[in-house]
């Protein structure tokens, strides 16, 4: 699984077994936000949430909205076109320093933004990327079809460090990622790549690449059963064996959260990272919420669908004193497990 530029060495590993006989968690609901609903602040049906510092940033296909932290639209991104400064769609985005670096794997290229919307500057690469992340001393990207190697870390100039973590690629191309392939939390940066069960710690050197293999019984997504895999009935076929799917990683200082599907059920799974307690929820058929939406460094963030907010019993104790209409925005739902 290891391959990158330098000499290779044994991996450090971890394993964490996924205890589909956990109790139910102890949720606490801190906060609720609703996010403004005006012409410009409206994005499509399929969109991904992230908090980063002072903002709320939502990211559909063609745009980034821009939230303050009491839900109120500020500005976005949203530069649709064939320029140098622009793209066609979005791949993935991340926030540092007051800067939105965003990926389309139509481009070798990381285009910057202001959070106002304003074009930076463009960090040209020598490969597609399809997600990011940048730090401080460096950025790691997860590229696009790379038979080498999926991770690769470069300097913030976007010269190449290293590659490793050689994919998992099905007899398709079809993929099925993480809603943020890159997560952080406490200082650590986390990458959950495509048609896997482990995760990989994440630095400037490959001495900081280490796997935390989940271990989901005989559910697990094995090397194996993803070289079975043929175009037309793939997901049939997760189904059929029973594998997990779909599974999507958030990290908080203490909690590591996670949600996946198994069959016609979703699970959302809670794993005290220091002292290994475990929670697990289940939720049988497709539900119209996102159980873990996004984390920060203290809580869950749980998104709810205007109507849905306004018509689901478990929303009734939250609703008194707020003015939703159903064709508002999501609400933000911030909680923590006790």
């Amino acid at each position: 699984m290891l391959a990158c530029s330098g000499p290779q060495t044994e991996m450090e590993t971890e394993q964490v077994v996924v205890d589909f006989k956990a109790p139910e968690p102890t949720l606490k609901v801190e906060r609720i936000i609703q996010l403004e609903t005006n012409n410009e602040a409206l994005f499509d049906q399929f969109y991904r949430v992230k908090i980063a510092g002072r903002n709320i940033l939502v990211q559909d296909q063609f745009k980034i909205v821009v939230y303050d932290l009491n839900g109120k639209y500020l500005s976005k991104v949203q530069k649709v076109g064939h320029g140098p400064q622009e793209y066609i769609t979005i791949s993935n985005f991340w926030v540092f320093r007051d800067e939105l670096y965003v990926v389309t794997n139509a481009k070798k290229s990381v285009l910057v933004y202001s959070l106002t919307g304003q074009y930076l500057r463009t960090i040209p690469l020598d490969f597609a990327p399809e997600a990011i992340v940048v730090m401080e001393n460096y950025m790691a990207f997860k590229s696009a079809y790379n038979q080498d190697g999926t991770l690769i870390v470069t300097d913030r100039e976007g010269r190449k460090k290293y590659e490793t973590i050689a994919p998992i690629l099905a007899k398709t191309t079809v993929s099925i990622p993480a809603v943020f392939p890159f997560t952080e939390s406490d200082g650590k940066v986390y990458y959950f790549p495509d048609f896997s069960s482990s995760i990989y710690t994440v630095g400037p050197d490959t001495s900081d690449v280490k796997q935390i293999k989940l271990d989901f019984g005989v559910h697990t997504i094995t090397p194996e059963f993803i070289q079975t895999l043929t175009a037309g009935t793939f997901m049939d076929e997760f189904e059929k064996h029973g594998i997990v799917s779909f599974p999507s990683f958030y990290p908080t200082r203490d909690w590591w959260g996670m949600v996946f599907s198994l069959g016609d059920t979703e699970y959302s799974w809670y794993y005290h990272a220091k002292n290994g307690r475990q929670c697990i929820v289940e939720a049988p058929g497709i539900i119209s919420v996102k159980p873990i939406a996004c984390a920060t460094e203290d809580y869950f963030i749980e998104v709810a669908e205007a109507a849905e907010f306004l018509s689901s019993s478990r929303y009734a104790a939250y609703r008194q004193g707020l003015k939703v209409d159903e064709n508002d925005n999501p609400l933000l739902i911030f909680y923590s497990i006790q």
